[in-house]
């Protein structure tokens, strides 16, 4: 019984369940790792927002010039991002945030959220590849659940001026 409480009081946060996994370089480019980490704090942020259902707190990582993908068609500029975040009823929050209002918006009850995906699991890692000194993918794993990955999008990220953004969402 106590470990079942211990279990309980000590979740960890979402960002806690992600872990660095592999990097890759299939084309042997010059990177620094220090990118890499710089990365891995953004999607650690990324979790965090999730955690809190607070997507505007990514906001500052969406370069104003470039937008954000939010799924691998739906572009958005940083206005139009911003305005789907403050809509409860939007797509994005549905698919982010809350799995009862993606059921319905899709009529797949099949469907789950990626802040239920994430809460549900233990351990997520994070594997890299390395593109461009100015680009990394990144490919996130439910450990307990491989097959279940396919949830996540493969979260994009861009550097410009020396400072690292997010391109695509996961």
């Amino acid at each position: 019984m106590f470990l079942v409480l211990l279990s309980f009081f000590c979740k960890k946060s979402f960002k806690e369940k992600l872990i660095l996994g592999e990097i890759y370089n299939p084309n042997m480019i010059q990177y620094s790792e220090k990118d890499v980490l710089q990365v891995f704090e953004i999607l650690k942020d990324m979790f965090y927002a999730v955690e809190k259902k607070d997507l505007n707190l990514i906001s500052h990582y969406i370069a104003p010039d470039k937008g954000v993908f939010i799924d691998l068609k739906a572009h958005k500029t940083k206005e139009e991002f911003l305005k789907e975040v403050h809509n409860s009823e939007s797509y994005l929050n549905a698919v982010y945030l809350n799995t009862e209002k993606l059921v319905q918006k899709t009529n797949d009850p099949h469907q789950i959220s990626l802040y239920q995906l994430i809460r549900n699991a233990n351990s997520i890692k994070a594997d890299f590849y390395i593109l461009t000194p100015s680009e990394i993918e990144v490919k996130l794993i439910l450990i307990d659940s491989p097959k279940e990955s396919y949830r996540f999008n493969n979260p994009y990220f861009i550097k410009i001026d020396q400072k690292w953004y997010i391109y695509r969402l996961f």
